[in-house]
């Protein structure tokens, strides 16, 4: 049992302690005042209950770097106050919840580096309008890429690298007007690469290596002063090297274009 003092803590961080075992049901019944909480890199196992979706007030769920395994319950859907979900590096399993589409403040999604399957959801870029940061990346999801990811206004950050994602690479993410890193490599993506870069002053590194890409380099690319890594290498594409490369790329560190 659990105390009026433990139930009213609101702030619970444990990461990189070495803790084992199963989260007890009765931590999320009981601490239902919590705003963050933190339990990352520990040897936590077994399954996530559904009691966590008692969690009403959390704003902050860092599970990454444990051993979970399971589904994510949908449950999660009732905690609409959270504003970031860590839960990478697990060895979690099934679809994303469609559930998840309820938490319409997310702004930092972190599910990487599980075994999740399934296709990813229209509503990240419809419900999901506030994310910055949409980490989906090792995991083995199937489908398209959704156009509605065109719409994430704030997103800074995409990885849905390493999963079996095929279809063409959406013209929607021409508008991602903030996005920095942008990770695709590593699925089953065909066609060409959209010439779609002229909008996206903000990248500095893309990454679509390990595709089945197909078509001439993008000219547009060339417009990019802040882009400095550009990773294309294991396509199929043709051609030459645009001359608007070297002669917009003034911060390119890094161009990989190798096995094409």
């Amino acid at each position: 049992t659990f105390d009026d003092d433990v139930a009213a803590v609101t702030h619970l961080t444990l990461s990189s302690n070495g803790i084992r075992g199963v989260l007890p049901p009765e931590i999320f019944k009981a601490l239902d005042q919590m705003r963050v909480l933190d339990l990352s890199q520990n040897l936590l196992g077994g399954t996530l209950s559904p009691e966590i979706g008692n969690l009403l007030s959390l704003e902050e769920l860092n599970i990454e770097s444990n051993v979970l395994i399971g589904s994510i319950p949908s449950t999660i859907g009732k905690m609409t106050n959270l504003l970031v979900l860590n839960a990478g590096a697990n060895s979690l399993t099934g679809p994303i919840p469609s559930q998840i589409e309820q938490l319409y403040n997310l702004e930092y999604v972190v599910l990487e580096q599980n075994s999740l399957t399934g296709r990813i959801s229209n509503s990240f870029g419809t419900s999901l309008s506030n994310i910055v940061s949409l980490y989906l990346g090792d995991n083995s999801l199937t489908g398209t890429i959704p156009s509605t990811l065109g719409k994430l206004d704030n997103l800074r950050e995409l990885s849905l690298r390493k999963n079996n994602l095929s279809g063409l690479i959406p013209l929607e993410l021409g508008s991602l007007h903030e996005i920095i890193n942008l990770h695709l490599d590593e699925n089953g993506l065909g066609g060409p690469l959209p010439d779609f870069f002229s909008s996206l002053l903000s990248l500095n590194k893309i990454d679509v290596s390990r595709n089945i890409l197909s078509g001439t380099l993008p000219q547009s690319i060339g417009t990019l002063e802040n882009l400095s890594i550009i990773h294309m290498d294991n396509n199929q594409f043709v051609g030459s090297i645009p001359d608007s490369w070297w002669e917009g790329l003034s911060a390119f560190e890094e161009i990989y274009l190798y096995k094409n």
